[in-house]
């Protein structure tokens, strides 16, 4: 079988150790890796943008934090920068926080539209996982502007479905009409 994208072929014969990798994986993250960040970013900070601001900005606003929270990681070994030089480092920071501030809609709507905090922590393990898990090719990860491309088109693509959800939902993002009832999941902490 032959990826599309990339014109390489897919190893389908690693699908059987790639699962018994992922399922383990998700429960790791969502209990030790991304998913217990979700606590803090769904369940307290965005009910409290949502207080004062309507869901786009509030969410854009967490988006922004979430990704610069994240961005370190870019610098945190060598070959993050996937062979990249200072320019290339520079469109990769760029393209990695558009994805991230674009990923945080959904999680606004899954949050929104429930009040569970503990769904995004499933869907932010289930999303970092899907990263981990999907390489089906026994070659290296795409290096270099390969990377780029493959960066662009994810965030080309995730900022895609922002724009239709955002439609979509009128800019509500799963948030009900009427007044904002949207409290943070942990209360004021006092002294």
């Amino acid at each position: 079988m032959e990826c599309a994208l990339s014109g390489r072929a897919l190893d389908t014969s690693l699908l059987g150790g790639v699962t018994a990798f992922c399922v383990p994986t998700l429960l790791v993250t969502a209990l030790a890796g991304g998913g217990n960040e979700e606590p803090g970013w769904r369940g307290v900070a965005l009910p409290c943008l949502l207080a004062h601001m309507v869901p786009v900005p509030a969410t854009l606003v967490l988006g922004l934090v979430w990704a610069l929270w994240h961005l370190p990681i870019l610098f945190a070994t060598d070959g993050a920068a996937h062979g990249l030089d200072t320019g290339g480092t520079v469109v990769l920071a760029g393209l990695t926080l558009l994805g991230i501030v674009g990923s945080a809609f959904p999680y606004t709507y899954a949050y929104a539209a429930t009040g569970s905090a503990a769904l995004c922590l499933l869907l932010r393990a289930g999303s970092d996982t899907a990263v981990v898990c999907a390489a089906l090719r026994s070659e290296e990860a795409p290096q270099r502007w390969d990377y780029v491309l493959v960066l662009a088109l994810t965030s080309a693509t995730i900022w895609i479905a922002v724009g239709l959800l955002i439609v979509a939902t009128r800019g509500r993002l799963g948030l009900a009409p009427g007044p904002r009832r949207i409290r943070p999941a942990i209360g004021p902490i006092t002294g």
